[in-house]
């Protein structure tokens, strides 16, 4: 039994293999449908894997809102990494930009010595 990210990821390439053979316009709604009154991807998998459901035995529209439901959970999952690298990015560029007292001294201190070495 799998279960967080490893049931993610074996759940979204079978998912599509699932799905792929009868898709529509059509039940792609009564996919999305079915995600809304779930209360939502996170609330939809939950309750599926609460219930212990198989696969074979969720209806086409339900398999394939329980592949848009992981779909949508993974691209969070991804835009959040993303995110939090971002930020980290970010705190990394604000304390190289940015100054300090203790800093200054150490910069005028490093020129100073630059400036006392013999050029060549």
């Amino acid at each position: 039994m799998l279960s967080g990210q490893d049931a993610a990821q074996v759940l979204r390439p079978g998912l599509a293999y699932l799905n792929v053979r009868r898709s529509s316009r059509r039940r792609a709604e009564e996919a999305a449908r079915v995600v809304d009154q779930s209360g939502g991807p996170d609330r939809l998998i939950r309750d599926i894997a609460r219930r212990e459901l198989t696969l074979r035995s969720l209806r086409a529209e339900r398999q394939l809102a329980l592949e848009m439901a992981v779909d949508e959970q993974a691209e969070v999952q991804e835009l959040e990494r993303q995110w939090r690298e971002a930020e980290e990015i970010a705190e990394i560029a604000d304390g190289t930009l940015s100054s300090s007292p203790q800093l200054e001294e150490e910069l005028r201190r490093l020129k100073r010595k630059a400036g006392d070495q013999p050029n060549g």
